[in-house]
Formats: structure tokens, C-alpha cells, sequence
């Protein structure tokens, strides 16, 4: 039972620093493959003992790996949103210029 459960942790380990390189080099479709076969790990783990467990993701510093995916997809994500957040001002900033009513709101389109 204890190889079993090292086993699968190692797998899940092998998954996780393939999933920190797919999210740093972007591939959505792999990170949403890889999440799913770490989901099914963690599935077929559920119910072992919590002991044997604990142990065998300490040796394999599962911990510090899951944290580091964490920070880089919370990173990923802040910078998804500022890039959404630039394009929505950058588009309201070319809407505002490209207006046809511009001419009326100009400081030369009234007469001294």
C-alpha cells in the first residue's frame, strides 16, 4: 500500500512540474489536461491512510511544488487580467478619438 500511494504522489509530482511548464509557456489546452489527470490521482489516493500519506508527499516535497504552480498561475492570471484591462482602455481610448462628434468638441471649432 505504501509503494502504491509513493507511486501515485511521484506521478502527481511528475504532473505538477509538467503543468508549471505548460503554464509558463501558455499552452491552455495541456493545463486543463494536466489538472484533469491530477485530479484523477487525487481521486484514486482519497480514502488511504492519512499517515502514509503525509509522509510520502513530504519526502516528495509535493507541498513546495504545488505552491510554486499556485503563485505562477495566480501571476498568469493578474497578468491576463491587466492585459484584458489595457485592451478595454486602449479600445475606449480609439473609440473616443475616432468619434463623430469629435469636431464639436474641439478647442479650433469655435469661433473668437
Amino acid at each position: 500500500m505504501d509503494e502504491l500511494i509513493y507511486n501515485q504522489l511521484k506521478l502527481f509530482k511528475n504532473l505538477t512540474m509538467s503543468l508549471i511548464d505548460a503554464v509558463n509557456f501558455g499552452d491552455t489546452d495541456l493545463i486543463l489536461d494536466l489538472l484533469d489527470q491530477r485530479q484523477i490521482i487525487l481521486n484514486e489516493l482519497e480514502g488511504c491512510d492519512r499517515e502514509t500519506f503525509l509522509k510520502c508527499s513530504r519526502e516528495l516535497e509535493i507541498l513546495q511544488m504545488d505552491s510554486l504552480l499556485e503563485t505562477l498561475m495566480k501571476n498568469k492570471i493578474n497578468d491576463i487580467y491587466n492585459n484584458i484591462k489595457n485592451a478595454n482602455l486602449e479600445r475606449k481610448t480609439v473609440k473616443a478619438y475616432n468619434n463623430t462628434n469629435s469636431s464639436q468638441y474641439s478647442a479650433f471649432a469655435y469661433r473668437v
